[in-house]
This record gives C-alpha cells, sequence and structure tokens, in this order.
C-alpha cells in the first residue's frame, strides 16, 4: 500500500513540475541565445550557469523518477560500459559549486591505469554516487571531501567517498 501511495505521489509530482522545469527551460534558452552573440556582457556567464542549472534540475528530476520506477517494477536498468572517469567528471562539473559554496574542497580523483569501464545503468550510478558527494557536503562544515575508485582486482573497482564531516554513526 505504501508503494502505490509512493508511485502515485511520484506520478502526481512529475506531473505537476515538468511544466514549470519546462517553461524554465525554455525561457534560459532565449536568455542564452541573446547572450551568445554578447560574450563581452557580465550577465553572458550568469545566463550560461542558470541554463546549466535548470538542465541539471531537470536531469536531477527526471532521475528521481527513474529510481522510483526501479522500485515499482517499471524501469528496466540499461546495463551498459561507463567510462567512469567521465561518469566522475560529471559529477565534478555539477557538485564543485556546491562544495565551494560551503568552503569545502572537493576533490575528484579520476582513474590513471586500467580498469576505467564498469558495466553499470550510468544514470542510476550517477545518481546513487550524486547522493553520496550531496551527503558528504551537506554534512561537512569544513574541510573537503574526495572521491577515488580503486582497483580492488582484475575486473572489480570500489568507489571511495571520503570527507572531514561527522561521519556515519555505527
Amino acid at each position: 500500500h505504501l508503494s502505490n501511495n509512493k508511485s502515485l505521489f511520484l506520478r502526481q509530482l512529475s506531473h505537476n513540475l515538468r511544466q514549470p522545469i519546462q517553461a524554465l527551460s525554455c525561457y534560459s534558452s532565449v536568455l542564452d541565445m541573446t547572450f551568445t552573440n554578447r560574450p563581452l556582457d557580465p550577465l553572458q556567464q550568469t545566463v550560461a550557469k542558470l541554463s546549466s542549472a535548470i538542465d541539471e534540475l531537470n536531469h536531477t528530476f527526471n532521475h528521481i523518477l527513474d529510481l522510483a520506477n526501479l522500485e515499482t517494477g517499471l524501469q528496466i536498468p540499461h546495463l551498459a560500459a561507463v567510462n567512469i572517469n567521465l561518469l566522475l567528471t560529471s559529477l565534478e562539473n555539477q557538485f564543485a559549486p556546491q562544495a565551494a559554496k560551503r568552503g569545502l574542497k572537493l576533490k575528484i580523483s579520476l582513474r590513471t591505469r586500467p580498469p576505467y569501464f564498469i558495466y553499470s545503468d550510468a544514470n542510476i550510478l550517477s545518481q546513487i554516487i550524486g547522493n553520496l558527494i550531496d551527503n558528504a557536503i551537506k554534512y561537512t562544515t569544513s574541510g573537503w571531501v574526495v572521491i577515488m575508485v580503486v582497483k580492488i582486482s582484475d575486473h572489480r573497482l570500489k568507489l571511495h567517498v571520503c570527507d572531514s564531516g561527522i561521519g556515519i554513526a555505527d
């Protein structure tokens, strides 16, 4: 019963938020086109950041719905080779402003040796790692957040999210 209520809630949330997010995206595109031809205008960078933030909002919103659909069996993971360095670089770009705003150093160590690829659903994996990074940033008042992927066997990698925050209770 709880699962059905959650699914209904997420469907209603999806319906109610899609239109405003789409409108924001359209307005942002107009601003982006206007300021693309004015590279010296001080607002050009702000408009570019606004567009990026709206794209990320839309992307995150879709991830939330994807995860909800996984729980209800409405979505099946699409497994493929995922370049872990590209995924981590994308997450670093997404979370660096949030970390900087809190005065934290975000350090993502990219793999310098194989394996570089993992077999997973890129969107789901990005959401999971993004949630870990987001929590690390939220619960760290000063210092750093470090993300690294280490090889633990010929065909296995292990993700580490470390921070100077309060930690997780036993």
